[in-house]
């Protein structure tokens, strides 16, 4: 994924808006006030990892005191697994975002959020989780193929 730039990112009708929104946001910058959160969606092959990357990328590049955290659908899941082993009462959602211990200026990146597929109790925990993190200043990027569906 070294080669996930904007420099190589594909323009096309469908991702314009995004492009657009991604632009603002990185203009907004230096005055403090930006788009939070970021949620791409787009079909799949429309480049929503890659824009998540060349996200990284450009931050890196030009805001080198913000710092990431990634987290993907299988991370969490996995996650999932071993604290319900450990510890069957604690929510296992609250218990993995302690975990990832986001310190000031980090930004947490959830890609393929759409792999997911989780149940009402799972999408309520996350966006309760979410909530936390944007009211502490921290920054959220959530890539998906399709809105989540509560089944």
């Amino acid at each position: 994924m070294n080669d996930f730039t904007f420099d190589n990112f594909v323009k096309l009708d469908s991702n314009k808006i995004a492009l657009e929104i991604i632009e603002d946001f990185f203009s907004s910058m230096k005055y403090g006030c930006v788009y939070n959160p970021i949620v791409i969606i787009g079909l799949d092959g429309n480049g929503k990892s890659h824009l998540a990357q060349a996200i990284m990328k450009r931050m890196e590049r030009y805001h080198p005191s913000k710092k990431f955290k990634l987290l993907n659908p299988e991370i969490l899941r996995q996650e999932i697994r071993m604290i319900r082993k450990q510890i069957a009462i604690v929510t296992p959602i609250r218990e993995i975002m302690s975990q990832l211990q986001l310190h000031e200026n980090q930004i947490l990146i959830f890609e393929d959020f759409h792999s997911l597929t989780p149940r009402e109790e799972t999408l309520r925990s996350l966006s309760v989780e979410f909530c936390k993190l944007l009211k502490k200043g921290h920054h959220l990027i959530i890539t998906s193929s399709k809105a989540p569906q509560i089944s």
